[in-house]
């Protein structure tokens, strides 16, 4: 089964779907979802969790910065 997805967006009450040449079917079965809300919730929830969440101090990140760099510089002994 070919499947088109495509988020457009509402002009003068119109929406245009571009049909690939290759598209086989004659007839189909269109759904219109609303998708901004959706996003907007899901991006609010997402920065919610994330503000609730651990905050790294300057002390912490510099460690972090110096076991990144002692990583990049490890080299594996060649057996």
């Amino acid at each position: 089964m070919q499947v088109i997805r495509e988020i457009k967006k509402i002009k003068d009450k119109k929406i245009v779907v571009d049909i690939p040449e290759d598209f086989q079917a004659k007839k189909v079965e269109i759904i219109i979802l609303p998708v901004a809300h959706k996003n907007k919730k899901r991006l609010s929830k997402l920065s919610g969790i994330l503000l609730k969440g651990p905050s790294l101090n300057r002390k912490e990140i510099e460690n972090i910065k110096g076991i990144q760099y002692w990583l990049r510089e490890w080299k594996v002994p060649k057996s």
